[in-house]
């Protein structure tokens, strides 16, 4: 990514139709105001190549003279952020995981609308849908447009769906000039003297104009006193326009008072808003209204269906009706046409009500969102699984062949879960929280969906901050336990002064973390766990996040999301998740604890974490889910702000550690031989320090190749060697070419990778794929 201005490519494409939508008033609108702001670089590609030169067209028309791309790649400097501003991204962007994507949503018309469910519009729609992903950033125009597209894409989060209200151009206001005026009724066939209605929108099934028509035609029926008046069709013609038309033509009182005018050019719209007594819209469906929002600038009074996106626009300041009100239309016509007070009073708050909307403050938060999705965009780090777009399972188990490692003893499985610990049989001990204050019953009522659990012991400086950040938390269906080991520097005090929002706190001594983790997770009540460090902190929707990805599941299943690395030296940096898979064993499962969330099922199926371990109990514990047949689930979401130091950076007792942990798993190897294994795959190995106790072999490849051959027979090794020798190993064709004159040659130890590369790009892009590689595996194992 740029370092100083974002560079944001823009699709162009609906600037080079012919027909001015309101999609292309959007686009022509948003355009010139994000390339005047100095934050942002802005060039301009097309999702449809054949509209390319008509938009660019366009652009020289406009004097914008902006830079063109064809894709993603070729330009410098490489493109932070694509805006799609109607279609989906074209294939070569969306698989290019250094490029942001922005999406505008308009309405989901085709998905929702009987009449417009075309096999084009309704393929175009879901590949929009399909486009959007969690790192994704999201507009929708109208706060019901939001909400119909969680609807439709519930694995979406809300807070990141930013709603972009429209706005109504500059040159819309009331029209004083009456030669204009005059000349705009001649044009479009409108009698020169007369009052008449307006509706103005291309003629669909939607807009619900059978219905206008009906309540036009009861209105001079009922009230032949209002003399002359007509109702003006203003649109092109659309789906069933000429069903409508035939019905007008059967009645010829209606043929003489109705009239259509066809496309309405821009610079006769503000006259032809003005000069109407007042302007209809009872559609059934708008993903905005933007006509209804250019009418109430423009003075004119209006009438709007009490419907989806349209109370949004209106507000107070027009007559809001249900869409099948055939009296309450009829009803508010007469009064508008007959009282000019009524009229007055209704223009002169549409147009208040119309100042709340403005282009320049759409730019603005199209902007502000645009810079906040690209500081927050974050590459997926999941080697060797899907793409981390959307939220990835990825099974290692019984679907992709035998799980290594059998389930847990009966004394390794967790003890039975529990509100509080069993009292000590000597002596006292500080506890409290909640359950101990409040009634026992109220306590087994409430359930929480997310329960975080913090060990800490002599942190009273940065305590407070992790206990905010889950008292924080946006799904607030949450509930904090902690342990404290006993600490002697003021914790426990900090500790009470929260028991109000503490659902159980006991403070009493351990022999270590995971000893008081093996303590502290029975007294989850959650559906989930999360183990948070008392130097930790959540970020405020961590729990919302994981909750959209681990809604009603049963099985046991575990989440791996993304941790903020804060450095003892003030460097951040992104701990994204890292596919866990049988290889992890011999790399060590790099995914940050804290960022984790587990089923209750996940820790009955896993059992204890293995309280001998000071360091890497918890890399223990994650490849013992994985051997047991839990389901894990990878986001690339952030949850957590994880602060670097302390214990875990003890590297040379993290290897100690990791060696015990690949013997116990794989008794068969010798000392030397896990060593080999520790220097050929171990993603921490440090290489320097005088400290280590045993060196590298002299020839890494030839060392696996001879435990291969001695261990030829444990199934499980060599699946282990195969999954971390396919994360490790590159072929020389993956690599940048060499200068001409020099020579490079061939790595030691290489597979054939480019066509397996080929084959998981193509699987990450179709879910059916996938699934039928996944029945293919089974058949043939």
């Amino acid at each position: 990514m740029s370092e100083q201005r974002v560079q944001v490519t823009f699709d162009a494409v609906m600037l080079g139709l012919e027909v001015k939508t309101g999609v292309y008033r959007v686009c022509a609108e948003l355009l010139p105001r994000l390339a005047a702001r100095p934050e942002l670089v802005v060039t301009c590609t097309s999702s449809r190549p054949e509209h390319a030169g008509a938009a660019r067209a366009w652009l020289a028309a406009h004097d914008l003279n902006l830079s063109w791309r064809t894709g993603p790649r070729g330009m410098e400097p490489p493109i932070d952020v694509l805006l799609s501003t109607f279609y989906a991204p074209q294939p070569a962007w969306q698989r290019d995981g250094h490029v942001c994507k922005a999406t505008i949503v308009y309405d989901l018309i085709p998905l929702l609308v009987e009449a417009y469910r075309t096999p084009g519009e309704v393929a175009r729609m879901q590949e929009t849908l399909a486009s959007l992903g969690h790192d994704s950033c999201v507009f929708a125009i109208s706060e019901h447009t939001k909400r119909d597209l969680l609807a439709q894409r519930p694995d979406l989060l809300p807070g990141q769906i930013e709603v972009l209200p429209l706005a109504a151009g500059e040159s819309f206001v009331p029209c004083r000039n009456a030669g204009q005026r005059a000349a705009v009724r001649a044009r479009y066939g409108i009698p020169p003297r007369g009052r008449f209605v307006l509706a103005l929108a291309t003629m669909e099934p939607r807009r619900n104009l059978p219905h206008l028509v009906r309540g036009f035609a009861r209105l001079v029926e009922a009230h032949p006193g209002l003399g002359d008046v007509r109702l003006v069709l203003a649109g092109l013609e659309g789906i069933g326009f000429a069903d409508l038309l035939r019905s007008i033509n059967a009645s010829e009182k209606l043929r003489e008072r109705i009239i259509f005018t066809g496309f309405v050019r821009d610079e006769d719209l503000a006259p032809l808003y003005s000069e109407a007594t007042c302007f209809t819209c009872m559609s059934t469906y708008e993903g905005f209204g933007l006509p209804v929002l250019e009418a109430m600038q423009c003075g004119t009074p209006v009438i709007a269906a009490d419907a989806t996106s349209l109370p949004e626009v209106v507000g107070e300041a027009g007559v809001l009706l249900p869409p099948d009100d055939l009296d309450g239309l009829v009803a508010a016509l007469h009064r508008l046409l007959k009282s000019g007070a009524a009229r007055r009073r209704l223009g002169a708050l549409g147009r208040r009500r119309a100042a709340r909307f403005s282009w320049d403050r759409s730019a603005d938060r199209l902007v502000e969102s645009l810079l906040r999705a690209h500081r927050e965009y974050r590459l997926p780090a999941l080697p060797l699984s899907a793409a981390a777009d959307h939220s990835v399972e990825f099974g290692v188990g019984p679907e992709l062949g035998p799980l290594c490692g059998a389930a847990p003893s009966e004394e390794e499985r967790w003890p039975g879960w529990r509100e509080r610990l069993a009292r000590p049989r000597t002596g006292r001990r500080a506890e409290g929280g909640r359950r101990i204050s409040r009634d026992r019953r109220t306590i087994a009522a409430r359930r929480p969906r997310f329960s975080y659990i913090t060990v800490v012991r002599n942190n009273a400086t940065l305590l407070p901050r992790c206990i905010r950040s889950v008292q924080a938390q946006t799904l607030g269906d949450v509930e904090h336990i902690l342990v404290d080991g006993a600490s002697t520097d003021g914790t426990l005090e900090v500790i009470k002064q929260h028991a109000a929002s503490i659902d159980y706190f006991v403070s009493e001594p351990d022999s270590g973390l995971y000893q008081a983790l093996n303590k502290a997770v029975p007294l989850a009540r959650g559906a989930y766990i999360c183990v948070l460090n008392s130097d930790d902190w959540l970020e405020p929707a961590a729990a919302e996040i994981a909750w959209y990805h681990l809604r009603g599941r049963q099985d046991p299943v575990l989440l791996a999301s993304s941790a903020h690395v804060h450095g003892v030296n003030g460097e951040n940096a992104t701990w994204s998740p890292a596919l866990v898979h049988p290889g992890s064993y011999l790399l060590c499962a790099n995914d940050c604890h804290n960022a984790i969330y587990a089923s209750r099922a996940a820790y009955q199926s896993a059992g204890l974490y293995d309280a001998s371990l000071r360091i890497a109990a918890d890399f223990k514990w994650i490849m013992r889910c994985l051997d047991v047949g839990v389901s894990f689930v990878y986001t690339c979401e952030r949850t957590v702000n994880y602060s670097m130091g302390g214990a875990s950076a003890d590297v040379a007792q993290h290897s100690r550690e990791y060696l015990r942990i690949v013997r116990e798993r794989f008794p068969f190897l010798s000392a030397s031989e896990a060593q080999d294994l520790y220097w050929c795959f171990f993603s921490f190995v440090d290489t320097s320090g005088p400290h280590m106790d045993f060196v590298a072999p002299a020839r890494r490849l030839a060392s696996i190749q001879e435990i291969l051959a001695r261990h030829a027979g444990q199934a499980e090794l060599v699946q282990a060697l195969a999954w971390a020798s396919a994360a490790r190993l590159t072929h020389p064709a993956d690599a940048a070419p060499a200068p001409a004159d020099s020579f490079a040659p061939a790595p030691a130890f290489a597979v054939e990778a480019g066509p397996v590369a080929s084959v998981r790009a193509l699987l990450r892009g179709s879910p059916r794929l996938y699934a039928m590689a996944k029945r293919l595996y089974r058949s043939v194992h």
